[in-house]
């Protein structure tokens, strides 16, 4: 019986670069395949936060910036 398709398993994608030996170890250090996930979520995560940063920033203008200035 198959298993059931997860985030990991629906597209997929598969990335494959070239290393040292050095720079493998290193990658396996850090987590390997699940320190890369949760990095490019990280930086997507990030993206999108900065996204509706400027979006507030553009749409409230400065009310939202003296606003936090007073937190």
């Amino acid at each position: 019986m198959p298993r059931p398709k997860s985030e990991l398993t629906k597209s997929g994608k598969t990335i494959g670069i070239r290393v040292t030996q050095s720079e493998y170890e290193e990658y396996i250090k850090l987590g390997g395949g699940t320190w890369l996930r949760r990095m490019l979520q990280d930086r997507r995560d990030d993206k999108e936060s900065l996204a509706l940063q400027r979006y507030l920033n553009k749409t409230l203008g400065t009310h939202l910036s003296e606003s936090t200035q007073e937190c």
